[in-house]
């Protein structure tokens, strides 16, 4: 869930103009994808990774497919042009680009985005075979904000096909698609997800973190309770080892999957556990601040809110969590939160200053009365 990567915004279903002929958007995708023999050969090499490979799509000012020319060295060489995607019209088919010479099947470089063209075994790299093709449908699919339902809904129908796809740039091209899409997009794409497909994935042990997000978000999506299971040694071997990565999408999964089971697990093994790490713990409340935020979770907001709420149980977390109370307007914690200001642990600053922000921002008269006590009362500094 990226903020935890669960993602999600869908509706209506739309067809790709320009590159993809007629027909669901999901079945062109998935004929562009089995393309791949028909294609010449070419690697997947980008110069200066930074952004995924969607963005410097349509980032790029120009765009060419281009074959090299001449002997390959480490030196500067000349690249044809075989055609225009994109441009200012100052290069045309047929003439030369030079730069220094990598083998590679596609290179970004100050806007200007290249495939590479060439034979079998010209240079010994990986195939893939299709970059030509999916630049031009990448290039036809709209683009979608925050809250642009349809668009959402044909760009995810689209990069479904390439999670699992065998060049790896594309594969994690569509990955982060999916996880900048809005959560409700993704919910809307139950019925296209293959959950026993998605179960295998997650059995493998080799999956990176952006893999299994992903992977953890279509379940989130496509599974049940039952499926829960799959994910609990996922779980149970961080907490044993003390590991966060992936955690905060682990943690809202299985909360998606179990409903309060999974906010019970949250409260037990991590907010009421002192041993935990401080990254631990920042993870469980990234899970819980999803399952908060978002709408269209399974798990009501007011339930999230009241495990949230454990934290303040524990001082030291309380500062941790009084943003999102705020945030939340839960004017239900006052009580606890004025327990605090009279706690010793007030004399860390930090803890202060969190409880003075929820106390200027609760509307309610305890609060305002607990406000003047504490900026009556001498300030004794500790050491955290």
């Amino acid at each position: 869930m990226k903020a935890p990567s669960l993602i999600g915004r869908i509706a209506t279903g739309r067809r790709l103009s320009a590159g993809l002929a007629d027909g669901r958007l999901l079945a062109a995708a998935a004929a562009l994808a089995l393309s791949l023999a028909a294609l010449p050969t070419a690697a997947c090499f980008i110069d200066g990774r930074a952004l995924s490979l969607v963005e410097d799509i349509n980032g790029a000012r120009e765009i060419y497919v281009v074959r090299p020319g001449g002997e390959i060295t480490t030196q500067a060489a000349r690249y044809t042009v075989l055609r225009v995607i994109k441009g200012d019209g100052s290069i045309a088919v047929g003439e030369t680009i030079e730069r220094a010479a990598v083998p590679m099947g596609l290179l970004v470089h100050a806007k200007r985005l290249m495939l590479f063209h060439h034979a079998a075994g010209y240079w010994d790299v990986r195939p893939t075979g299709m970059l030509e093709k999916f630049v031009d449908a990448v290039l036809a699919l709209p683009a979608a904000g925050p809250d642009d339902v349809d668009a959402w809904r044909v760009r995810l129908e689209f990069f479904l096909p390439y999670l699992n796809f065998m060049d790896i740039t594309v594969a994690q091209a569509a990955e982060q698609e999916f996880s900048k899409a809005p959560y409700r997009a993704l919910l809307a794409l139950r019925p296209l997800i293959d959950r026993q497909r998605v179960l295998a994935r997650l059995a493998r042990p080799s999956l990176t973190d952006q893999e299994l997000q992903t992977k953890l978000t279509l379940l989130a999506v496509s599974g049940g309770p039952a499926d829960a299971a799959a994910i609990a040694p996922l779980i149970e071997e961080r907490w044993q080892k003390y590991r966060s990565d992936s955690l905060a999408t682990l943690l809202a999964t299985h909360v998606e999957l179990t409903g309060l089971d999974g906010l019970a697990l949250i409260e037990q093994r991590y907010l009421r556990d002192s041993d935990r790490q401080q990254s631990e713990i920042e993870a469980a409340l990234r899970a819980l601040r999803f399952h908060l935020r978002e709408t269209s979770s399974k798990v009501p907001a007011e339930a999230a809110l009241a495990t949230l709420r454990v934290a303040l149980e524990r001082p030291r977390l309380a500062p941790l969590v009084i943003p999102d109370l705020i945030e939340a307007r839960d004017w239900q914690a006052l009580p606890q939160v004025v327990a605090l200001a009279h706690s010793q642990d007030m004399h860390t600053q930090w803890i202060r200053e969190r409880v003075l922000e929820y106390l200027h921002a609760c509307p309610l008269p305890d609060a305002k009365a607990a406000v003047a006590m504490l900026e009556a009362a001498p300030f004794a500094h500790a050491s955290e």
